[in-house]
């Protein structure tokens, strides 16, 4: 599509639009907050900015619903926003399509909802993030005295303690999380151990073990803090890990469907089936037939599919594994829908591992949007932002 198509097509979100003088602060217990914004998005039209506040969608109260808006589907959404800087209700009436905005839970709602015993660990990681240290400390300490230690909750219970003065007890704790159980789970949360762990070598003057796992801590977590830990001891600001980003493919595939009619698919051919603007999505899902993070890309993709119609041109799903796994048919629950709705998507059977082998996908599954040229404008999970990001550098 021509800039201009594009332009048109965001204008045309824009079903409803306002900004008003609100009344009264909405209470942030019932919020979420806006971490960051994708240029060029719904959300930067709007002129959101991160710290904004979103307070209902369809009359639901933010605070019902998952930060992660594509677990709630909608054709249409009506939304309430809060600008705490200017104090205006910011009021939308837009299609369901991802605003193109990180949304978090804030510090006040975690605090009145959390509990201990559902051993979710993603919100006390908020908590970390947003540096909301006694309600850390008070919350992951609840969870520790329930658990045996295998949980996240150990690490970020000694961060909370580090940074409340009790250093040595924090440290021990974050170091027995990584020695004993980080293993077992996401990488975010052994990245902050392991921040904590580096300060400590900083502080000791020992530059040589505290940069390398600094360094470690960035690429686990990628978090702000970790940067500027890293900055202040004089490193480089880390840039942004990325595996193909920015630059051309590296090569084609010539592979056979296993699912529906049986043909022969080359990723050469169907960037020439692109038109102006459109995106072929790859999905690398190597060595695996499914998992829980595919189930959920999935289901971004149906909705992006409906909601980016005009720039999708596809999708490719690349598995060596052909049988699905029988007692796991929840990993392919959307993919049925997929094909049941006639959304443009093809599996193809890579026995050899030859894709894998050219991509080197870090991890399953590894997905990527490429334009007409065959350059990867975005890689990894495919969120909202991505897909947003994506779109807007097609259409440049």
């Amino acid at each position: 599509m021509a800039r201009a198509e594009f332009e048109a097509f965001t204008q045309s979100l824009l079903m409803n639009y306002r900004r008003v003088p609100a009344r009264a602060d909405p209470p942030r217990a019932r919020c979420l907050e806006v971490k960051r914004i994708e240029k060029g998005s719904l959300a930067d039209r709007i002129l959101l900015s991160p710290g904004d506040l979103l307070v209902s969608i369809n009359g639901m109260s933010a605070g019902t619903l998952s930060p992660k808006l594509w677990r709630s589907p909608a054709k249409i959404r009506e939304y309430i926003w809060y600008c705490p800087a200017s104090r205006e209700r910011i009021e939308l009436t837009s299609t369901g399509i991802d605003p193109g905005c990180e949304l978090r839970r804030t510090p006040e709602m975690i605090k009145a909802t959390y509990k201990p015993e559902s051993r979710d660990s993603e919100p006390l990681l908020e908590l970390w993030e947003a540096g909301a240290w006694d309600t850390l400390a008070a919350l992951a300490g609840a969870v520790v005295q329930k658990e045996a230690g295998d949980t996240p909750a150990l690490g970020l219970y000694g961060a909370a303690l580090c940074e409340t003065g009790q250093m040595e007890e924090g440290r021990n704790l974050v170091a027995r999380y990584v020695q004993e159980f980080a293993e077992g789970w996401t990488t975010d949360f052994r990245g902050v151990c392991l921040y904590y762990l580096g300060l400590q070598h900083a502080e000791g003057g020992d530059l040589g073990r505290a940069v390398p796992l600094l360094q470690a801590a960035w690429a686990a977590t990628s978090a702000e803090r970790v940067v500027q830990a890293l900055v202040d001891l004089g490193q480089p600001r880390p840039a942004p890990l990325t595996r193909w980003a920015g630059q051309v493919a590296p090569g084609d595939y010539e592979l056979t469907t296993l699912e529906g009619e049986r043909k022969v698919v080359t990723m050469s051919e169907a960037l020439l089936g692109l038109g102006e603007g459109q995106l072929l999505l790859l999905c690398l899902l190597s060595s695996y037939r499914g998992n829980g993070p595919y189930e959920q890309f999935t289901q971004r993709y149906r909705g992006f599919a409906r909601d980016f119609k005009p720039f999708i041109g596809g999708l490719h799903v690349i598995t060596e594994v052909r049988e699905r796994y029988p007692d796991r048919p929840y990993y392919f629950e959307t993919e049925d829908r997929l094909r049941a709705e006639k959304i443009p998507f093809e599996l193809l059977f890579d026995p050899d591992g030859s894709a894998r082998a050219m991509y080197q996908p870090t991890v399953s599954p590894f997905v990527m949007a490429l334009d007409s040229r065959g350059r990867v404008l975005c890689e990894g999970e495919l969120d909202g932002l991505e897909m947003w990001r994506a779109v807007v550098a097609a259409n440049a």
